[in-house]
């Protein structure tokens, strides 16, 4: 069976072979990402246009080793997927890039860990949250309904442009939720909506699940003005915060009893043998009292 790298370049060939001439493809080899992951990807860019469609290439290769798909079939999906994207569509926002005010009005946060991704800050900026928390930026370029393309603000785009941290960071705090609108719900709500049965209630569960509407970095809506505040507000009590993935987080209230190991075990069980690396926010529980309206580690 092939390695990696030779699936990714006889993949390549196919997906070169298929789209033709007007097409610059090649293999992007260990793309740093969230959690010193590193990932393979091909990329394809349409003569002319200014972007690329970076495509990952991982789950592909698993599949391809279960004998799910073919190369042949995944070149397929491959294309399929690239010609449906954003960058055949319409909405591409090419100018979010192209100025200061262009970055600052696309800007938005994301949460993720701080010791896990020193590397990667070395090329992006970042600014500490709470704990083991930082902020990171992206620029949003184009968005629909189920995908999100955005970029990395790095030292050097900051540079370019002169922005600077504070107004960096402000409006972020001001785009995001617009972006990614705050949800907020009970455990037994999200088990009914994934399950299709609301007959399935856990009691009067204590747990409630904080993301946004796209379930993608949700767990940044910790960060988002009051949102603390406001769910304190609704279920009356202070909280335990424990980071599920980087894209929710569990709401636990507070009743006084709450054994803080045992949650500390139970995040460490979810991270190490449910989340894939690079989904993993942290392994610290946090707790947001309600008299002093702060975050702090649990």
């Amino acid at each position: 069976m092939e390695n990696k790298e030779l699936f990714a370049n006889n993949l390549l060939s196919l997906v070169e072979a298929h789209l033709g001439k007007g097409y610059i493809c090649e293999v992007l080899p260990n793309i740093l990402k969230n959690n010193g992951v590193e990932l393979l990807a091909i990329s394809i860019r349409k003569n002319g246009n200014c972007l690329a469609s970076t495509i990952y290439l991982d789950k592909y290769y698993e599949m391809y080793l279960d004998g799910i798909a073919s190369i042949q079939e995944i070149s397929k999906t491959i294309i399929e997927n690239y010609k449906d994207s954003s960058f055949e569509a319409t909405k591409i926002n090419i100018t979010s890039l192209e100025s200061k005010e262009g970055v600052l009005n696309n800007v938005f946060f994301k949460i993720v860990n701080k010791k896990s991704n020193v590397e990667l800050f070395n090329h992006i900026y970042n600014k500490d949250f709470v704990g083991d928390l930082s902020f990171t930026f992206n620029v949003m370029i184009s968005h629909d309904e189920d995908n999100v393309l955005s970029a990395s603000i790095s030292y050097d785009l900051m540079s370019k442009y002169d922005i600077g941290e504070c107004e960096l960071f402000e409006r972020a705090l001001e785009n995001t939720p617009k972006f990614f609108p705050i949800t907020f719900k009970s455990i037994n709500e999200v088990l009914g909506e994934l399950l299709g049965d609301n007959s399935l209630m856990i009691g009067d569960s204590p747990f409630y699940v904080l993301s946004n509407t796209r379930t993608m970095y949700g767990a940044s809506t910790i960060a988002y003005p009051n949102s603390l505040e406001m769910i304190a507000k609704e279920i009356g009590s202070s909280f335990f915060i424990i980071p599920s993935s980087v894209h929710e987080c569990l709401i636990l209230v507070d009743n006084g009893i709450v054994d803080k190991c045992s949650l500390e075990e139970m995040c460490r069980e979810v991270n190490n043998s449910e989340l894939r690396a690079i989904d993993i926010l942290s392994y610290t529980i946090y707790y947001y009292d309600i008299e002093t309206m702060k975050i702090t580690c649990a």
